[in-house]
């Protein structure tokens, strides 16, 4: 399987009633929580206290079948373009704050295509989709207005990322807000859009919260609410509350998914990648190469520096496959008593690497990528 370390997300989408009761679009608000298992929230965990997420899977469709990329880059260039990463180049680890790549800009992405269908566009959070470039930033992708930052792994206090400012109101540093905890402003910020809106206009909101991504930071209040969680960072990880296919009948209806096959891939031969990709045809998932930083089940509370991290060239060339029907928590590889499965699976992920585009990683940093050249910003302007 692979374990989900840095950026697995969790996506809800919120609909409701506005311009769409008189027959024109609904409004679409689009969470995504950061870093977020799926046994994190209380509809899979009742140890786990998310009564505001248990309400909105409870009242809505949850996609248990579901994948994402295990990384905040790749999983986030999907969302915006529809695209696997590896027609992208992001089919590697996270943009790097220093290096000059983002989602490439040939790429027209969601919120550009709700504009065309008048749609007014916001996102209220994290990026992470490249900003070297002004054109690479979510103000000249689409969205009319922007609140939140760039990069990944800032301060939810101070609002930095390797000691520098990382946060914006559109365009412009944001310098007032040091000590201001990034979830609940993110939450004030989007409620505001939301009651200013004109609600005869359709609204598209973007809500990639911060939480619960390193650094694992929350107000003690909420900590609080997990006396019984004996791990210091797993006890504040609690309180933090184009692919071609119309997936809107099975969604609203409940009926069977169009989609047959979904891929997965991390360049298989390519350092820095991750070296492994995996498919699901049906109901067979086939992992080709590394199976992730930590390969199998560790409980919540468990420190993972106790644990034993696999080593890529051990990985290099084995297979895992599971049936995710009858072993939906993939525990049971099957790769030796179904050769024959392995290899059909095998031959359809090598038709879709052939497709793929070489990762877009500089190894070096760019230099104009200072942010003391900036007024110690990170800041466009540089690619």
């Amino acid at each position: 399987m692979f374990v989900h370390l840095f950026c697995t997300v969790w996506v809800v989408v919120n609909l409701w009633d506005g311009v769409a009761a008189a027959g024109g679009p609904r409004h679409i608000v689009f969470i995504v929580a950061d870093d977020l298992g799926w046994n994190d929230v209380g509809l899979h965990n009742p140890d786990m206290i998310t009564p505001n997420i248990d309400r909105l899977a409870r009242e809505g469709v949850i996609l248990n079948q579901s994948y994402v990329q295990p990384l905040c880059s790749p999983s986030r260039s999907a969302f915006m373009s529809g695209y696997y990463p590896f027609k992208t180049g992001l089919q590697h680890l996270v943009i790097l704050n220093n290096q000059h790549v983002c989602l490439p800009l040939n790429i027209t992405i969601l919120p550009q295509k709700l504009k065309e269908l008048g749609y007014a566009t916001h996102i209220v959070g994290k990026w992470h989709i490249g900003f070297c470039s002004w054109n690479c930033t979510p103000t000249y992708r689409g969205f009319d207005s922007f609140f939140g930052y760039y990069n990944a792994q800032e301060d939810y206090y101070t609002h930095t990322t390797a000691g520098f400012l990382d946060y914006r109101n559109n365009t412009s540093p944001e310098r007032t807000e040091n000590g201001t905890y990034s979830t609940l402003r993110f939450t004030d910020v989007a409620i505001d859009i939301i009651q200013r809106h004109d609600k005869n206009q359709p609204l598209f909101l973007y809500l990639p919260f911060q939480a619960v991504h390193a650094p694992i930071e929350v107000p003690p209040q909420y900590e609080a609410l997990y006396p019984n969680v004996k791990t210091e960072d797993r006890r504040k990880f609690c309180e933090s509350d184009r692919d071609g296919f119309n997936l809107w009948p099975s969604l609203s209806t409940g009926s069977p998914s169009p989609r047959t096959e979904v891929v997965y891939n991390y360049d298989s031969h390519l350092f820095p990648t991750e070296g492994h990709a995996a498919i699901r045809v049906g109901d067979y998932k086939l992992i080709d190469g590394y199976p992730g930083l930590y390969n199998g089940w560790y409980k919540p509370e468990q420190v993972t520096s106790d644990l034993n991290l696999t080593n890529i060239k051990d990985w290099a060339t084995k297979y895992q496959l599971f049936n995710l029907k009858d072993d939906p928590t993939e525990h049971n590889d099957l790769s030796t008593s179904h050769p024959d499965i392995v290899k059909q699976l095998a031959a359809r992920l090598a038709w879709y690497e052939k497709q793929a585009v070489p990762p877009n990683y500089p190894l070096l940093p760019d230099p104009e990528s200072n942010p003391e050249l900036y007024g110690n910003v990170w800041s466009p302007g540089w690619c």
